[in-house]
C-alpha cells in the first residue's frame, strides 16, 4: 500500500495506511483537471499511486531486469524517511531510486499479496479525448 504525503513531508492527515504501508508519495493538494477541463486542487491516496507507478516505470526502463522485490526495495530504501505517530514511512524519491542511493533501512518484509502490486502497478491513467 501507498500512503499520501504533503508538501511539508508529513503524512496527509486523511490518508489511508496500515502496518504494511512503508511508502508515501505526494497526495495532498495536487493540482489536476476536473471533468470540464478546469484546474482543481484535490487530495487522496489515489493521487499517490500514479507517482509510484511512474517511478516504477522509470526504474524498469532504466533496468528491465529488476524483479518485483528489487523494485520494491529500490523505491522504499531510496526515499526520505518520514516519522508520523510512531511509524516510519519512506517518501518517494525518484532521483535517488534511479541513482541507486540508499537513504533508509525500512524493511518491506514479505509484502506480496497485500495489495502493493495491485495498487501500484495496475493503476490506469485515462486521458481525455
Amino acid at each position: 500500500p501507498v500512503t499520501a504525503s504533503t508538501k511539508d513531508d508529513a503524512i496527509w492527515s486523511s490518508s489511508n495506511h496500515n502496518d504494511a504501508t512503508l511508502l508515501a508519495a505526494p497526495g495532498s493538494s495536487i493540482s489536476t483537471f476536473d471533468s470540464d477541463g478546469s484546474t482543481v486542487t484535490s487530495s487522496g491516496t489515489s493521487f499517490s499511486s500514479p507517482f509510484v507507478a511512474g517511478a516504477a516505470s522509470l526504474l524498469l526502463e532504466d533496468d528491465p531486469s529488476l524483479d518485483e522485490g528489487s523494485l520494491k526495495d529500490s523505491l522504499i530504501h531510496s526515499g526520505t524517511l518520514l516519522n508520523e505517530s510512531g511509524r516510519s514511512f519512506s517518501r518517494l524519491d525518484v532521483t535517488n531510486a534511479l541513482d541507486g542511493v540508499v537513504t533508509n533501512n525500512l524493511s518491506a518484509g514479505n509484502l506480496s499479496g497485500n495489495g502493493f502490486c495491485n495498487s501500484v502497478f495496475s493503476y490506469h491513467i485515462f486521458y481525455p479525448d
